[in-house]
């Protein structure tokens, strides 16, 4: 058992306590990044019994590129899996603050709050913002904090739907990251497909790579096709978008079902275009 901590990385100089900084011991007590590792550890012990823990500034090497790779392949699996998932929201005092919090706005914290089993939402000082249970996905009134900040449904956030690809893109639209090919590394695990990790690749790249995996694995990937946007600059448009952008302004007209529609052949990816 072991608890796993989602949070918004800080930015700056010192900053987090990295791999490299902590197997070199350089660590300084009073820096914001030393205080958020002792609380975390702090907390998963006196409140859960948990001795052992897991906070991807320090646990990913990022400087060996093939433990990187599989770290961002692993993450989704690594937070469904732990018996808690203990957010830090910095930003945050009291449950009021929580729809304006940065962390609903990152692009990696979306599967951070799908993936676990268990959700725990603590301040910037370290307390619990709902004090009922010791886990938040049931609690009504943070609940409906989550549907305000990010669109996702208490339903959706529960796993009793059968949710469209095109309506989890949506969920994606809106959200940041600071490497930009990270917007489709993020949803590896969202959409359950694995892709190789190639940063300097970009974002439009990556993203199709993503689109062709899930083709390849989803039978209602016809639903990738149920989005919105502007015309190319020759006047014309693709049938894949660049990024999960363009799926903010998905339909969500009853009488499109593109999810529902099961294509003959699988669908294919080719130079010429997507075989449908």
């Amino acid at each position: 058992k072991y608890a796993i901590l989602s949070h918004k990385w800080l930015r700056g100089t010192p900053g987090e306590i990295t791999y490299d900084l902590w197997m070199k011991g350089s660590l300084d007590p009073k820096s914001a990044g030393y205080k958020k590792l002792a609380g975390f550890c702090r907390t998963a012990w006196k409140e859960y019994g948990l001795a052992l823990v897991w906070m991807d500034t320090i646990c990913i090497n990022k400087d060996s590129s093939s433990e990187l790779d599989e770290s961002i392949r692993s993450m989704y699996a690594w937070y469904e899996r732990a018996d808690i998932c203990i957010v830090y929201l910095s930003e945050t005092h009291t449950t009021t603050h929580i729809p304006d919090d940065t962390w609903f706005t990152r692009g990696w914290t979306l599967q951070e709050l799908i993936a676990p089993k268990k959700l725990k939402f603590y301040s910037a000082e370290w307390n619990r913002l709902a004090q009922d249970n010791n886990d938040d996905k049931k609690d009504p009134i943070i609940l409906s904090f989550i549907e305000h900040a990010t669109m996702l449904s208490s339903e959706e956030l529960a796993g009793r739907l059968n949710v469209p690809l095109s309506r989890k893109m949506q969920w994606a639209a809106s959200r940041e990251v600071t490497r930009e090919e990270d917007i489709a590394y993020s949803l590896m695990g969202i959409f359950d497909v694995s892709i190789s990790i190639a940063y300097g690749e970009g974002v439009s790249r990556a993203f199709l790579r993503l689109l062709e995996e899930i083709m390849k694995n989803h039978i209602g990937a016809k639903d990738l096709f149920n989005w919105a946007g502007g015309v190319t600059g020759n006047g014309n448009t693709h049938l894949l978008p660049p990024s999960p952008k363009y799926y903010l302004h998905r339909s969500s007209d009853p009488e499109i079902q593109l999810h529902t529609i099961i294509p003959s052949v699988p669908l294919t990816l080719t130079l010429r275009g997507i075989r449908v």
